[in-house]
C-alpha cells in the first residue's frame, strides 16, 4: 500500500515538471529576440572593456531582456593600425559575414575609435540601425554624430586628467611616455600628444616604445631622477611576446624608486604605481546599457540627449604618496587612496566592532554553556571514578599510611608503609598496631598514635617489627564518620635526608673555616699570624697530624720549610724530616712535576720502591708518617712551594677538590710569591740605603774638611735631630730623613771661600749674606741625586723660622717641612754649645734657655719641648 502511494506522488510530480516546462517554451516562443553588436576598441584582456561589458549585460540581465548580444574587438582584428587597412577589410568582412544587413537591431560602441569606425562605414554595414556609444572622449566625433542615429554617454579623457594632475603634482619635471606598439599602445601614445599639445605649456617629453623589463636598464640612464613615468598599454613586445604590465613597473620601481610612476590603466595602482585613472567602466556601461534597452523599446535615439558622465577619478595609492612626499591636501576633489589605514578603519571599524561584539556574545554564550555542560559531565565522572581515583593516589602516595581505629586495628595500609616496615598485606591483615610498630622501643609513645586534636608532625624514631631503626617525620590525625573515630598516620622515611643535612652542614663548615682564611689573608697583614691559621685550619678540616708549608725562596730553587702546623700530642714533623739539600729537592720536585700541574697527589711512604729514595723513606717510617697528600702551590704556571699534610682522613679527599680549596691555595701561592717578593724588597732596600748612607757621609766628611772650626758639627747635629724626631714620635722614613739631612745640611759651604768660613772675627755683611747662600748651594748639590728622602728640600729649609725671619725664602710655620724644622733646633742648639773662632760656646742650659725664649716665634715649640727631654734624658745618662 506504501509502495503504490509513493509511485502516485511521483507521476503527479513529474506531470508537474512537464506542464512547467511546456508554458516556459511557449513563452519564449512567442517573445521576439533582439540582437545587439557590442563594438568594443580595445581588446577583451583590457580591464576598463570588461568593466564596460559587465556593466552593459548587468542591465540588460536586469530587464530580463531576450537580446543577444554579438562582441567584436577591433584590437583583436587590428583595425586600429592606420598604416594596414587590410585589416579593416578583414574586420568589415567578419562583421558582414556574422551579421548581414538587416538582422541588427542596435549597435553599441566603446571608445572613439569604435565610433568613428560605424560612422565611415555605416551605409555599407551597418545602415539605419540606431546607436548607443559609450566614453566617447573626442568632442570632434561627438559634435559630427547624427542625432537621428545615435545617443549615449560621453565624457573628459582620462588622459588629459591624468597629464593635468602630473603637471600640477610635479611642476616642471619632465615626463617619460612608455607604451608597447600594438594598436592600443600606439592609440595611448597618440592620446598622450595630442593632449600634450593641447596645453599652454608642453612639459619635456621622453617617450619609450616597445620596451620590455629586459631593456628597461638600457633606457633608464636616459630619464632623470624626477622623471615622471606614464604607463599607456604595454601587453607586447616587439617580437609579439606577452608582458605584464607589473613587470614593466616592477623594472622601473627597482632601478629608480625616485621616479614617479603613473598608469592610463586604473589597475596601474594596485600594480606598485603612485597613481593611475578610475575611468568607471562599469558604471558608464550600465547607463549606456539603460539608454540602449530605452532604444530598443521604441525611443528615438534623437529623443534621448548623449549624456555627460564625467566620473573620473584619481586613484592614488597612501604608501607612494608617503615615499613622494604628497599629501592629502594636495590631491584633487574626489580622488580615491588605496592602501590607507585611516580609510580602512572608517570603512570597516563599525562591523569590525559590531563582529567582535556579536562573536564576543556568542563566544561568551558558547562557552558559558559549553562550560556548563563540561561541569555537569566533569561532575558525573567526578563521581564515577572518586573511589578508583582514591584509592590509586592512597596506594601510589610516596608517603607510607595506615588507618587504623580506636582498638590499634589495622584497617589499610598503602603500599609504601607496607614497604618502609617489610609488611605483607596478610601480615597486616592478622596483626595490631602494637605488633606491627613496637613503639616502646622507639622514641614515640602510644597517645602519640591517638591524638585528641590537631598536632603537627615530628620526627620520630620508629622500629619495624625486627627492631630496626627508621627515622621518619610523622603526622597522625583522627578521622570521624559518624559514631566511629578512626585515626591515620603519615609516615615518611627522611633518613636519607638527615643524612644529606648532615653531610651539608659539615660541607657549610668546611667552606666557611675555609672562607675565613681567605678573608684572614685579605684583612690582615700579619703574614705569619695568617700562614699559621690558614695550616692550622686545613689541619683541622683534613683531621691530619701535622700540615706543613714548604717554599723556595729567592732565586736559589731550594725548598725551606716556611710554617707547620702540628696537632696535640708529639705529632711527626715534616720540617724535621725535609732538610734543605739537593738530595731532598730532587726527592719533592720529582713527585710534584711527574703529576699533573695545578693538582694534588698523595702517596704512601711504605710504598717507595725507588733506590734513590730510600733514605727519605726510611725518614718517613721513622717519623711516624703513614701517608702524605701534597699540594703544589703554583701561581701563573710558576712554582713557589707545596702545601703538605700527614696522615689525613679518607673524607679529605673529596672535600680538597672543592673550589673553594683551590682558591685558598692560590691565595697561599700568591701569599708565598708576596713574601718571597717581600725579602728581595728588603734586601734591596737594605742595600740601597746602606750605599745612599755611604754617599752621604763621604760628602758630610768632604765639607767638614773645608771648615775645620766646625769639624764634627753635621754629625752632632744628625744625631741630635734623630733623637728629637724619635722622642716626637715620628714614623722611620722621617727618622731616617732628618737623620741623612743632618749630615750634610753645610754642604752648601763647598761653594763658600774658605776664608770666609774659617774668620775668628764677625763676618761683614756682604760676607753673612754669600754665607747665607749655603742652603741654595746644598739643594743644588743634593737635587741631582735620587735619595729616597727629600734631603734637598730639608737643607734648603733648615734656617727658616717659624714667624717668617728666616732665609732663603721666609716661609711661616706649617709652610717649613717637619723635618727642616727638626734640623734647625738641632742646628742652633749644637752651634750654641759648640765652641767658635769668634765666641765662646755655651752652656747646654743656657742654650735650652734662649732656644726656650725664641719658641714659637723662630722654632717649634712641640720641638723645643722634645729638645728639652733630650736635654733632661742625657744629664740623667
Amino acid at each position: 500500500m506504501m509502495i503504490y502511494r509513493r509511485k502516485i506522488r511521483c507521476s503527479f510530480f513529474i506531470t508537474f515538471l512537464l506542464f512547467v516546462f511546456t508554458l516556459s517554451c511557449a513563452a519564449a516562443a512567442g517573445e521576439e529576440i533582439t540582437r545587439v553588436l557590442l563594438l568594443h576598441t580595445l581588446s577583451p584582456e583590457d580591464i576598463w572593456t570588461q568593466q564596460a561589458t559587465k556593466g552593459i549585460r548587468s542591465a540588460f540581465a536586469d530587464q530580463q531582456s531576450s537580446t543577444e548580444i554579438y562582441i567584436q574587438y577591433m584590437d583583436v582584428a587590428g583595425a586600429l593600425r592606420s598604416d594596414r587597412p587590410e585589416q579593416t577589410m578583414k574586420l568589415k568582412k567578419l562583421i558582414r559575414a556574422k551579421l548581414p544587413p538587416g538582422s541588427l537591431d542596435l549597435i553599441i560602441t566603446t571608445g572613439n575609435e569604435a565610433a568613428s569606425f560605424l560612422l565611415v562605414n555605416e551605409e555599407e554595414l551597418f545602415e539605419d540601425v540606431p546607436v548607443a556609444f559609450c566614453e566617447l572622449t573626442n568632442t570632434s566625433i561627438l559634435s559630427v554624430f547624427p542625432r537621428h542615429r545615435g545617443t549615449g554617454v560621453y565624457s573628459t579623457s582620462p588622459v588629459s586628467l591624468l597629464l593635468r594632475e602630473i603637471i600640477r603634482l610635479h611642476p616642471g619635471t619632465p615626463i617619460s611616455l612608455v607604451a608597447d606598439l600594438t594598436p592600443a599602445g600606439l592609440r595611448d601614445l597618440a592620446h598622450f600628444h595630442n593632449h600634450l599639445n593641447s596645453l599652454s605649456k608642453r612639459p619635456e617629453i621622453v617617450t619609450l616604445a616597445g620596451l620590455s623589463p629586459e631593456k628597461v636598464p638600457l633606457y633608464r640612464e636616459s630619464l632623470s631622477r624626477e622623471t615622471v613615468v606614464v604607463f599607456g598599454t604595454c601587453a607586447r613586445t616587439l617580437s609579439g611576446a606577452p608582458i605584464l604590465l607589473g613587470e614593466m613597473i616592477e623594472a622601473f620601481s627597482s632601478l629608480s624608486p625616485s621616479n614617479p610612476i603613473y598608469t592610463i590603466q586604473e589597475e596601474g595602482v594596485s600594480l606598485g604605481a603612485l597613481g593611475s585613472v578610475a575611468g568607471n567602466a562599469f558604471l558608464k556601461g550600465r547607463r549606456t546599457g539603460e539608454i540602449a534597452l530605452r532604444i530598443l523599446g521604441g525611443e528615438s535615439p534623437a529623443s534621448i540627449q548623449p549624456e555627460l558622465m564625467d566620473s573620473n577619478a584619481m586613484v592614488f595609492d597612501f604608501r607612494k604618496m608617503s615615499e613622494f612626499g604628497i599629501t592629502r591636501s594636495r590631491l584633487p576633489r574626489n580622488s580615491i587612496v588605496i592602501n590607507d589605514p585611516a580609510d580602512l578603519l572608517r570603512k570597516y571599524g563599525p562591523i569590525a566592532a559590531l563582529n567582535i561584539f556579536v562573536f564576543t556574545v556568542l563566544g561568551g554564550l558558547a562557552v558559558f554553556l559549553r562550560k556548563k555542560i563540561a561541569r555537569r559531565k566533569e561532575t558525573e565522572k567526578d563521581l564515577l571514578e572518586r573511589s578508583k581515583y582514591w584509592e590509586t593516589l592512597f596506594q601510589h602516595s610516596p608517603e607510607g599510611i595506615i588507618v587504623y581505629d580506636s582498638s590499634g586495628k589495622i584497617i589499610e595500609a598503602n603500599t609504601r608503609f607496607r614497604s618502609l616496615f617489610s609488611l605483607s598485606r596478610e601480615q597486616l591483615s592478622s596483626e595490631s598496631l602494637s605488633s606491627v610498630l613496637p613503639w616502646e622501643n622507639g622514641t614515640l609513645l602510644r597517645k602519640d598514635f591517638f591524638p585528641e586534636g590537631k598536632t603537627p608532625s615530628k620526627e620520630a624514631i620508629i622500629p619495624n617489627r625486627n627492631l630496626v631503626p627508621l627515622t621518619t617525620s610523622f603526622l597522625p590525625f583522627s578521622l570521624s564518620s559518624g559514631r566511629e573515630t578512626t585515626f591515620c598516620a603519615l609516615v615518611h622515611d627522611i633518613s636519607g635526608r638527615k643524612a644529606m643535612e648532615s653531610e651539608l652542614s659539615d660541607r657549610v663548615l668546611f667552606q666557611e673555616r675555609l672562607a675565613s682564611v681567605s678573608t684572614r689573608f685579605l684583612l690582615s697583614q700579619d703574614y705569619t699570624g695568617s700562614i699559621q691559621y690558614a695550616l692550622e685550619t686545613i689541619r683541622l678540616l683534613a683531621d691530619a697530624e701535622t700540615a706543613s708549608l714548604f717554599r723556595i725562596p729567592g732565586q736559589n730553587g731550594t725548598l725551606l720549610p716556611e710554617h707547620e702546623a702540628i696537632g696535640p700530642g708529639p705529632g711527626p714533623s715534616l720540617a724535621e724530616v725535609i732538610t734543605s739539600t739537593s738530595e731532598q729537592d730532587s726527592f719533592w720536585k720529582t713527585l710534584i712535576f711527574n703529576e699533573e700541574l695545578h693538582r694534588h697527589f698523595s702517596f704512601i711512604p711504605g710504598d717507595i720502591t725507588d733506590p734513590d729514595f730510600q733514605k727519605e723513606r726510611d725518614a718517613f717510617i721513622k717519623e711516624g708518617i703513614r701517608s702524605l697528600s701534597v699540594f703544589p702551590l703554583f701561581l701563573k704556571d710558576s712554582f713557589h712551594g707545596f702545601l703538605a699534610l700527614v696522615n689525613p682522613s679518607e673524607k679529605w679527599f673529596g672535600n680538597s677538590e672543592d673550589i673553594l680549596f683551590d682558591m685558598v691555595r692560590d691565595i697561599l701561592s700568591a701569599a708565598l710569591e708576596q713574601r718571597t717578593d717581600e725579602e728581595c724588597l728588603e734586601n734591596n732596600n737594605r742595600i740601597m740605603n746602606e750605599r745612599f748612607a755611604g754617599a752621604i757621609r763621604a760628602m758630610c766628611q768632604v765639607s767638614e774638611l773645608r771648615d775645620v772650626s766646625t769639624a764634627g758639627h753635621q754629625k752632632s747635629v744628625s744625631s741630635i735631630a734623630e733623637s728629637l724626631a724619635e722622642i716626637l714620635g715620628m714614623p722611620e722614613d722621617i727618622r731616617k730623613g732628618v737623620l741623612f739631612a743632618g749630615l750634610v745640611h753645610d754642604v752648601g759651604k763647598l761653594y763658600i771661600p774658605a776664608g770666609i768660613l774659617s774668620k775668628p772675627t764677625r763676618l761683614s755683611a756682604p760676607e753673612y749674606e754669600l754665607v747665607k747662600k749655603h742652603p741654595e748651594y746644598g739643594r743644588d748639590i743634593l737635587s741631582p741625586l735620587a735619595f729616597p728622602w727629600p734631603l734637598a728640600e730639608i737643607v734648603f729649609q733648615h734656617h727658616e723660622r717659624m714667624d717668617g725671619s728666616g732665609y732663603p725664602r721666609g716661609l711661616h710655620k706649617e709652610d717649613i717641612r717637619i723635618e727642616a724644622r727638626i734640623l734647625s733646633v738641632a742646628d742652633a742648639y749644637d752651634a750654641m754649645t759648640s765652641e767658635r773662632p769668634y765666641r765662646k760656646k755655651k752652656t747646654s742650659a743656657e742654650a735650652l734657655a734662649e732656644l726656650q725664649l725664641l719658641s714659637e716665634t723662630a722654632y717649634d715649640p712641640r720641638i723645643v719641648k722634645a729638645l728639652e727631654k733630650y736635654c733632661s734624658n742625657k744629664t740623667a745618662a
